[in-house]
């Protein structure tokens, strides 16, 4: 963990104006925080000390909640000197696996796959650690459509309560452990099914290594942070790239549970 920082923040909600309507957020910088507007509903304040929630009315302060809460936790976790990164991970025999990706990419389903094949979560939506390279565990649930959730225990699932038919499904198990890898998600035009390489630690392949995480890690927009070097663990990482294609078999070749049985012995292996 980086020094003594704390791993959760305090989010206080209270009564403010709502944001006014309109297609892009507005953004706002005071001597020591920063606030991330949500049309139409309220805003969002970020310090080093924690979050403050503001809205005309309880649902409008929810949604703000809802709708911007990871990304208010993003920026916490960095202010408090963490490195955090927008993905899953996801934890077995005390090690860790860390998915990252462009959003909407599948990282999230292809660990609830993993999931119900007796992986731990540590978190879902940002990845955060400190000198140790151990993940913070927080949240203790996959957000997903609704539409993936068929033959999953209805008591695990949860409405989200940003709508846009978005559930929260309880993990089965929760965990962590030192990284020892990395799956980012890709996508490309192609004409066959999805292909895995693998990138190994080495002085020809770290620059690569440090570009992948360097891409992945939330910047961070609190002024007077706390300094922090960002750790970037020195793993090896595995590109999974899936096809975007018409053709319907090529689609179904990537589908979550073939990728999760593609991938999965190397995980194993790497974190054996």
């Amino acid at each position: 963990m980086a020094g003594d920082a704390p791993t959760s923040p305090a989010i206080e909600f209270r009564e403010g104006p709502a944001a006014s309507p309109g297609p892009l957020p507005g953004i706002r910088w005071s001597d020591h925080s920063v606030e991330l507007d949500l049309p139409g509903q309220g805003s969002i304040v970020v310090s080093g000390t924690g979050i403050i929630i503001l809205g005309p009315d309880e649902d409008s302060r929810q949604q703000v909640h809802a709708q911007l809460g990871t990304w208010a936790r993003g920026q916490w976790l960095r202010a408090n000197g963490l490195t955090a990164v927008n993905g899953t991970c996801i934890a077995r025999e005390g090690r860790s696996i860390v998915f990252t990706g462009a959003p909407r990419i599948g990282c999230s389903l292809l660990a609830l796959v993993l999931l119900e094949r007796g992986w731990q979560l540590a978190s879902d939506g940002i990845v955060a650690w400190g000198d140790d390279c151990v993940p913070l565990t927080f949240g203790g649930s996959i957000t997903a459509d609704r539409i993936v959730v068929p033959g999953i225990d209805p008591a695990r699932v949860s409405t989200a309560i940003s709508g846009r038919d978005r559930v929260h499904i309880q993990a089965p198990a929760v965990g962590t452990g030192t990284i020892t890898g990395s799956v980012f998600l890709g996508r490309r035009l192609a004409l066959t099914g999805p292909r895995v390489a693998r990138s190994d630690p080495s002085t020809a392949n770290r620059e690569l290594l440090n570009e992948h995480w360097a891409a992945a890690c939330i910047p961070t927009l609190v002024p007077a942070s706390r300094p922090t070097d960002t750790v970037l663990p020195q793993v090896p990482i595995l590109s999974l790239v899936r096809p975007r294609s018409i053709d319907e078999a090529i689609v179904r070749s990537s589908a979550p549970p073939i990728l999760a049985e593609l991938i999965e012995p190397t995980l194993l292996e790497l974190c054996s």
